[in-house]
């Protein structure tokens, strides 16, 4: 199953549209928009089975002058959408959170790197099923909370590549993390299947 989708511009000014003709097919199983730190806009484009697709949208042309394509094992996961959350990081890095791991992709040299779960490791990504991304407030090129579909949250080291994890037994509520927000103080939000949880990162309480 899929969706039609169309492309458009909405100019408040004018208060009229532009419309692209960049979608080639009418269906796509999920379709995901993102504006990185230069006002890009991305597209993803799931195609189906391993055809995971990432497109710069040009505004002018309205044609994509940028391709790559997520390094993924065929899997048949309708359940979810593939992306459920991304970030850019100050280096350029992009970030996305899938329904298989943790990825990183630097389009200055085409390259992914890509985490999963290794079970028996408790130090890998708790589940591949993610959720969510937020930066740490404190050191944004060090830390990433990643929140996962039944096995809790972890804080990812972007260096190492390695977690610290979090679940109902260290305090968090439910061990389904839908959202993460960091605030000023540098305390995390978590929307959960029980209600929103609020974790201090410094001393590693949690307040539900």
């Amino acid at each position: 199953k899929g969706m039609e989708v169309q492309l458009n511009r909405f100019n408040p000014g004018t208060r009229s549209f532009t419309h692209y003709d960049f979608f080639k097919k009418n269906f796509y199983s999920s379709i995901n928009f993102f504006e990185d730190i230069k006002d890009s806009l991305w597209i993803f484009l799931d195609e189906g089975l391993n055809k995971k697709m990432l497109y710069r949208f040009n505004k002018e042309t309205g044609l994509a002058d940028f391709t790559a394509q997520f390094p993924v094992q065929p899997a048949n996961n309708n359940q979810y959408p593939f992306i459920a959350g991304w970030w850019q990081d100050a280096l350029k890095n992009y970030w996305f959170a899938t329904v298989q791991g943790l990825f990183r992709y630097t389009a200055a040299n085409n390259q992914w790197k890509q985490w999963r779960n290794i079970p028996g490791k408790t130090n890998s990504l708790p589940s591949d099923m993610l959720f969510t991304i937020c930066p740490d407030a404190m050191q944004p090129l060090q830390y990433l909370w990643v929140g996962t579909n039944g096995a809790g949250f972890c804080r990812f080291d972007m260096v190492t590549g390695t977690c610290l994890r979090f679940t109902d037994k260290d305090g968090l509520p439910n061990n389904v993390v839908y959202g993460i927000v960091s605030d000023s103080a540098g305390n995390l939000w978590m929307s959960t299947n029980k209600g929103l949880s609020c974790f201090n990162t410094a001393n590693k309480m949690f307040r539900n």
